[in-house]
């Protein structure tokens, strides 16, 4: 891949104020104004972008507190290779009965054996005096595997 930028400046020559513009000259009473418009071409070559094994998958969150312990279903949808795997990492917003407020990070592993939409259920020990406030994806990782060979 090639990227070619391109830049225009305008010099900027101080003019009687002290100020940066076009430079503007009087000769025998007629005004003549210069502007100089310098021009710069870089070539940058870019190696090729490969993604290897890797596949984009997409989550979706349900959740919802049981008592002392949070219930996170992940919906993971890969449409791009069976099989896959990968990871989902978690954040869990959670507010104690003394008002403070606490994060909790959760990674988990999912992987795809068909097509179709992976289910995860993930449960979270919060403790006494807690409330869960909110689950946030902060990662989500997918990759293709080979596919297995046939049984003979």
């Amino acid at each position: 891949m090639i990227l070619t930028l391109w830049l225009a400046a305008v010099s900027a020559a101080a003019d009687s104020d002290g100020r940066a513009g076009i430079e503007s000259t009087t000769v025998a009473g007629k005004q003549r104004t210069v502007t100089t418009t310098l021009e710069t071409r870089t070539v940058v070559e870019l190696p090729a972008v490969t993604t290897g094994d890797q596949c984009s998958a997409e989550v979706a969150l349900d959740y919802y507190q049981a008592d002392t312990t949070a219930e996170v279903t992940a919906y993971i949808e890969n449409r791009e290779c069976v099989p896959a795997d990968g990871e989902v990492h978690l954040k869990l917003r959670v507010t104690r009965d003394s008002g403070e407020v606490e994060t909790l990070k959760v990674e988990q592993t999912w992987s795809q054996a068909q097509a179709g939409e992976v289910e995860k259920r993930i449960s979270v020990a919060l403790g006494q005096g807690a409330t869960l406030e909110r689950v946030r994806t902060t990662t989500l990782t997918c990759r293709c595997q080979p596919a297995a060979e046939p049984a003979r």
